[in-house]
This record gives structure tokens, C-alpha cells and sequence, in this order.
């Protein structure tokens, strides 16, 4: 079997772009137009203040409001061709990969079939770390379902909770950090556990440790609003559309860093895809991608959290112009 270096195997998935890079680049176009056109209101406005009121002139000021209803018509078209565009891609090229992989499965041997499980075969198709983890450290593909339920469920349970939490404390920073804080320290037992097989308490501790952590699902576009508020407040700029934009691609961006990552660190780690059995360093780098690394990533976050506090910058802006516009 033809075996392919970590560059190799991202040129092969590069090729799954090809097809669709016209509406990638459109989509692109799109996003930047989208976010710039939030740049252009604050400079009609200004001249409303600048011009209109002060002259009285009712033809510039309908110009500009038919201006602002012109951009804002443009801003949506743009951010829904945006959306639709990248949705489309993303969608299509996951389909075109697992077309490919069906394709392949039909030209495999009956003795593949018949070493390896129908569902840890599937699974293989749909899923990253977890599958992996589940079949080479603990040794059942079928425990994947297991997992992917406690991770599941503490969000759906944190985000009904989330909301109570921050109207109470008045601040989503408090939540957010503490939620991730606790969520570290449940990290180290889980592991422990992890380390020793211990499947009932790993599982346990992986269900509450989601719990605090979820808090951070339900406050995130909150998150994104104030800190695009701040820079409204500070520079007159409204970069709303920009912000959302930027997120989104953030996460398609930063999902498909960590599926390469995967294949990678799993290349460095020894895997060897058509071994019924992983040495030692392949497990132990399985073992890392599936609970190590998270538990890491999860420490960075909480100190990142820890410093961000544009909830407490917008309300100390608001309250010293306030008292500037007493004065």
C-alpha cells in the first residue's frame, strides 16, 4: 500500500478544493464586502450631523437615507452570499472526501471487512481523535458513542444555565473563567482515571468537567458583540458584520487546522492506518490527541479568559462619558 508523507496527504486534500475555488474566492470577496460595509455608515452619519442638520438640507439628507437603505440591501446580499457560499463549499467537499472513501471501501478485500467492524468502519469515515482513542487505547470502537455523549449533554445542560449565572454575577467574564478554571482542575482526575482504565470515572469526570465548561458555548457571540462593541465605543468604527465574519472563519479555518493536526501528530506518533494493532508510541500519541492536548488547550483558555475583560472596559467607557455629557 502506497504510503504518503503529512505534506502529501494535505496536498491530496487541497485537490478537494479545486472544484469549487471560483465560489471560495466569491465567497472570500464576499465576507470582506460584508465587513466593509460597516465601515461606511458611521461616514454617512457623520455627515448627517456635519452637513444636514447644521445647513438644513433635506436633499442631502435624502440622498444619505437612501444611501444607508441602498447599503444596508448590499451588506445583507453580501453576508448571505457569504454564508450560503461557504456552507456550499465546506458541504461539498466533505461529501466529494467521503464519495472518495466510499469509492475505496468497494475496491478493499473481504478479509478487510473481516478483521475490522462494520461501525468502528464507519465511525473511521465520520469522526477524528475520538474514534481512535476509543479503539486502539481502550480497545472498543463502539465506546465513541459513549464519548460523544458526555460531551454532548454538559453543553446542552450549561447552556440552560449559563444565562442564569451571568445575570446573576453580572459578568460573563466571571462565569466563563471560573467555569474553565474548574474545568481544568476536573481535568486532572480525569485523566488520572484515564491513565489507569478506569472507564465509569473517566467518564463521570469527562461529563462534569463539560458541564463547567459549556458556559462558554452559550456567552461566546455575546462575547464577540461586546468586544465589537468596544471598538465602536473607542474608535466610532462599527465592525459588527466584520466581527461575526471573522469568528466564522475562524472556526471553519481553525477546524480544519486541527483535523490536518490530527493526521499529522498521528504520522509522528508511528500510526499505521491498515495495522490491526498500534505500537506503543501510536497509542500513547493517541492517548495525548484525545485527553492530553485538550486538557492543555482547556489551561491556555482559562488564563486567556482571565484577561479578558471588555465587559468591565465598556462599562468604565459608558460610565466616564456619562459623566462627561452631565458636565
Amino acid at each position: 500500500m502506497k504510503q504518503y508523507n503529512s505534506w502529501q496527504s494535505y496536498k491530496r486534500l487541497l485537490m478537494f478544493i479545486k472544484p469549487y475555488k471560483m465560489r471560495l474566492v466569491v465567497a472570500v470577496i464576499c465576507m470582506a464586502l460584508s465587513g466593509a460595509s460597516n465601515v461606511v455608515v458611521p461616514w454617512l452619519i457623520k455627515d448627517v450631523i456635519d452637513k444636514v442638520l447644521a445647513n438644513k438640507d433635506i436633499y442631502t439628507l435624502n440622498l444619505i437615507v437612501i444611501g444607508i437603505l441602498i447599503l444596508f440591501l448590499l451588506r445583507g446580499f453580501f453576508y448571505f452570499g457569504q454564508k450560503y457560499l461557504m456552507s456550499f463549499v465546506g458541504q461539498k467537499i466533505v461529501n466529494d472526501i467521503r464519495e472518495t472513501l466510499y469509492r475505496h471501501l468497494q475496491t478493499l478485500s473481504l478479509s478487510y471487512f473481516d478483521k475490522h467492524k462494520t461501525g468502528n468502519i464507519m465511525s473511521n469515515l465520520t469522526t477524528g481523535a475520538g474514534v481512535f482513542c476509543a479503539t486502539y487505547y481502550w480497545g472498543d470502537g463502539s465506546l465513541l458513542g459513549q464519548f460523544s455523549m458526555m460531551k454532548m449533554f454538559p453543553v446542552i445542560i450549561a447552556l440552560a444555565f449559563a444565562p442564569v449565572l451571568i445575570k446573576k454575577t453580572g459578568s460573563m467574564q466571571k462565569v466563563n473563567f471560573w467555569g474553565y478554571a474548574i474545568s481544568s482542575v476536573l481535568g486532572i482526575p480525569m485523566i488520572y482515571f484515564a491513565m489507569q482504565k478506569n472507564l465509569s470515572m473517566f467518564l463521570l469526570f469527562m461529563f462534569i468537567k463539560g458541564v463547567f465548561a459549556g458556559t462558554l458555548s452559550g456567552s461566546l457571540n455575546a462575547l464577540i458583540a461586546e468586544a465589537s462593541g468596544y471598538t465602536t465605543r473607542t474608535t466610532g468604527v462599527h465592525m459588527d458584520g466584520m466581527m461575526y465574519s471573522c469568528s466564522s472563519l475562524g472556526v471553519k479555518v481553525g477546524g480544519g487546522i486541527g483535523t490536518a493536526a490530527v493526521g499529522w501528530l498521528l504520522k509522528l506518533g508511528g500510526f499505521v492506518g491498515t495495522a490491526t494493532v498500534q505500537s506503543e508510541s501510536a497509542i500513547r500519541m493517541i492517548f495525548n490527541l484525545y485527553i492530553t492536548f485538550p486538557f492543555v488547550i482547556g489551561i491556555i483558555i482559562t488564563v486567556l479568559l482571565a484577561f479578558l475583560d471588555v465587559e468591565k472596559a465598556n462599562k468604565k467607557w459608558d460610565a466616564e462619558h456619562q459623566k462627561e455629557a452631565q458636565v
